[in-house]
């Protein structure tokens, strides 16, 4: 089956390709302000770095360097060796220093409902922390009810 093609084609999009304003007649000028280096936008917005980007760029530029890159290998690896450890230490049960068939079966059941169970407290933690901080703000707009005061009788 061949590839479909467009029903505009190539000639539409050369057409709404080249009838864009790409003349100096767009530019600003070079009196306006928006002409000043500070309007002109430059790339991607700066925006708050992932948590993993600000724990390894210890320079603050950014970027990743080298030095940084391999620290975080580093980290990550005695990481996983650390996992892989814990793994056969709870799972081997017939001790030969591999994870069989079976152990696996067993090691992926148990690592799931340990993470459903945590996932549950998670969640259970959240609605307390939500239903404390509404029954704090329930409690504060719902002071004593004001009552009308009687007019002395003369």
């Amino acid at each position: 089956m061949g590839r479909m093609k467009s029903p505009l084609g190539l000639p539409f999009f050369a057409a709404a390709l080249f009838a864009l304003p790409l003349g100096a007649e767009t530019l600003p000028p070079a009196s306006s302000p928006a002409a000043t280096p500070a309007a002109i936008p430059t790339g991607k917005p700066k925006r708050e770095l992932p948590a993993m980007l600000r724990k390894y760029d210890t320079d603050g530029n950014g970027i990743l360097d080298p030095e940084e890159k391999a620290a975080m290998r580093q980290e990550r690896a005695e990481r996983d060796a650390a996992r892989k450890a814990d793994h056969l230490k709870r799972f081997d049960t017939n001790g030969d220093g591999k994870i069989d068939k079976a152990e696996r079966k067993r090691m992926k059941e148990t690592l799931k409902a340990e993470k459903k169970a945590r996932k549950k407290a998670e969640r259970e933690k959240k609605k307390q922390g939500a239903a404390a901080g509404a029954a704090t703000a329930t409690s504060e707009t719902t002071a004593a009810p004001k009552t009308k005061a009687t007019p002395p009788k003369k």
